[in-house]
């Protein structure tokens, strides 16, 4: 799609699984609705691929 560029397979992978209902709850202590899930998700990603021309979050 060209939607997201130079982004390295690990650093996919890995948003791929850190952005899980579960893995989202264990990152914010506590568990959330499917709204909140859906906010963490995004801000999650937002911080994440922003910061990809570096590496991705270590988590």
């Amino acid at each position: 799609l060209g939607l997201i560029e130079d982004i390295e397979i690990p650093t996919i992978n890995k948003l791929f699984i850190h952005t899980q209902p579960a893995h989202l709850q264990k990152l914010r202590g506590s568990e959330l609705s499917t709204a909140d899930r859906n906010i963490e998700r995004a801000l999650y990603l937002r911080r994440n691929l922003r910061r990809d021309g570096d590496t991705a979050e270590q988590n």
